[in-house]
């Protein structure tokens, strides 16, 4: 079944793609309430202030968000056949890190590396825009509207940042593919 024929809008955009409508209201609310329920920290994270302050809980692909990492695979397939992303995925990033904004929090300019692990970065806008002010989602000089279940596609070597949040809390769930084939356990 094809994006058109479910519903979902594509909108092309320069280096990156939108996706919009991907998913249904309770499957955002159902990302939001596990990701809220994790604890902070875990993971590799890169970054510290000043580059970013904000809650980064890690999530490494929970057998209960199982739906979650194989739709988002499909998402990538289906990317795949209209867009050259130069490279063939393999699989999806186990780990996921979901974000919050508070007042203050904010991320600045970066890329998701490393390169060599990291090929597309999936960037999930969990938060309705009236939920939040500041916070915009930006690449180096365009910004990216935001928009309650809003996905975002682009190489994961792009500089991209999040401004400040002004008011209220902004929530995203970051997510990657890559070509890399993980070794496999020695039985």
């Amino acid at each position: 079944m094809t994006f058109t024929q479910r519903g979902i809008w594509l909108v092309p955009w320069p280096n990156a793609v939108i996706v919009d409508d991907f998913f249904t209201v309770d499957e955002l609310a159902q990302i939001r309430a596990f990701g809220d329920a994790l604890p902070i920290g875990g993971g590799r994270i890169f970054y510290k202030p000043p580059e970013l302050v904000n809650e980064i809980h890690y999530m490494r692909r929970p057998p209960e968000m199982e739906w979650l990492y194989q739709k988002m695979w499909g998402l990538y397939e289906e990317l795949a056949k209209t867009n050259d992303f130069r490279f063939t995925a393999k699989r999806i990033h186990t780990g996921a890190y979901y974000h919050v904004f508070r007042e203050g929090h904010y991320f600045n300019f970066h890329d998701d590396g490393p390169w060599e692990e990291n090929r597309l970065t999936f960037a999930v806008q969990l938060s309705a825009p009236e939920e939040y002010t500041g916070g915009r989602f930006q690449f180096t000089r365009r910004y990216v509207a935001p928009k309650h279940g809003r996905i975002v596609v682009f190489h994961a070597n792009t500089k991209h940042a999040v401004e400040k949040i002004t008011s209220g809390v902004r929530r995203s769930l970051v997510m990657w593919v890559s070509d890399m084939v993980l070794p496999q356990p020695a039985s």
